[in-house]
């Protein structure tokens, strides 16, 4: 999710809220987050701060060469999700979903479905991120690579659906920048 702050607006949310993201597949059929590595559960995800550290390595074996590495190091300085960070699982509320633009394309060849947000989380004009999550509903798109069958065989507890419409339609989404 490209622009943090249409995600840090308010710090708070009572309850769950619900919101649309995407996923990638792993090798084995795994949702994982397309941008910080995380292998999805269908319930009870906990996500973290990780930071990369840079630091410089010395190689004898490339003629004294200093390359830059990273350490990924988890932030226990605060719980996931606070509107100082941008930390926690990200979801788009139902009116904010990127169309086809040549700046937003983020579903293209990505995993779609609807996400169920709680603990701390902070909303903001797009969409919000939260400390945990479960994941509620999937849509099974025309991506031809994709074996469904797998998907399902690692997921079979998530109802699948061929449109984001009756997804939402199943598992309907309050406009929670409407009524605020």
């Amino acid at each position: 999710m490209a622009y943090t702050e249409d995600f840090s607006g308010r710090p708070l949310v009572a309850g769950t809220i619900r919101g649309i993201r995407t996923w990638d597949m792993s090798a084995e059929y795994r949702l994982v987050s397309p941008f910080q590595y995380f292998e999805w559960q269908a319930t009870d995800n906990v996500s973290e701060c990780v930071q990369y550290v840079q630091k410089s390595v010395y190689l004898e074996d490339c003629n004294s060469t200093f390359y830059a590495v990273h350490d990924r190091l988890i932030n226990f300085e605060h719980k996931p999700a606070p509107k100082h960070c941008s930390c926690g699982f990200y979801a788009y509320h139902k009116h904010a979903v990127p169309q086809r633009t040549t700046t937003e394309v983020i579903f293209e060849g990505h995993i779609r479905g609807i996400l169920e947000g709680y603990g701390t989380v902070t909303v903001g004009s797009k969409g919000f991120r939260a400390e945990k999550a479960n994941i509620l509903a999937l849509i099974q798109s025309s991506n031809s690579y994709l074996d469904w069958n797998k998907v399902w065989d690692n997921y079979p507890e998530i109802p699948l659906f061929s449109s984001l419409e009756e997804a939402i339609e199943a598992f309907p989404m309050p406009d929670i920048m409407e009524t605020a």
